[in-house]
């Protein structure tokens, strides 16, 4: 068993971990990929590895919760309260808007095959897949990423 004076690094090591694997999927990379790929090439590949990403991300933010309730003998104080939003966002980001966003994506994909080839950015980000059903979807699944990443920096920030 971990002893109690190591639970507080294992805590901040593996939130570290999931922001700077978050900041770097959907900020660094993504937008990297989408500009050399362009959207038609870019969004099929997004699309299953967003899937992948929430497969583990949302088990690991609820490692990182229980770890900071071990961590305060389930006193709940802020960081441990911060740590169970991550997870609760998390949850519904992947459980929830996630299917639904790439759901939406599927049909977007289907109606814009050989129409549409941008590779801006920009229009990405705030339009999603298409132009259409997705910008919605969209950009909650960014908000509640972001959501995610700033529950997680209040965590370490608290600890």
């Amino acid at each position: 068993m971990l002893s109690l004076g190591v639970l507080p690094l294992v805590d901040i090591g593996f939130s570290f971990g999931i922001i700077a694997v978050t900041v770097w999927f959907f900020f660094v990379q993504s937008p990297f990929l989408f500009k050399r790929l362009g959207r038609q090439r870019f969004v099929p590949i997004m699309m299953q590895i967003v899937q992948l990403f929430m497969k583990f991300v949302v088990p690991l933010n609820a490692v990182v919760a229980i770890l900071s309730t071990l961590r305060t003998n389930f006193t709940f104080d802020a960081s441990t309260i911060a740590a169970c939003i991550a997870v609760v966002v998390t949850a519904i980001n992947g459980f929830v808007i996630v299917p639904k966003a790439l759901a939406a994506g599927r049909m977007s994909m289907k109606e814009r095959v050989g129409t549409d080839d941008t590779s801006s950015v920009r229009d990405f980000a705030v339009e999603g897949g298409s132009k259409t059903a997705t910008k919605a979807l969209h950009q909650t699944v960014v908000l509640f990423t972001l959501l995610m990443v700033g529950s997680l920096v209040a965590h370490v920030v608290l600890i």
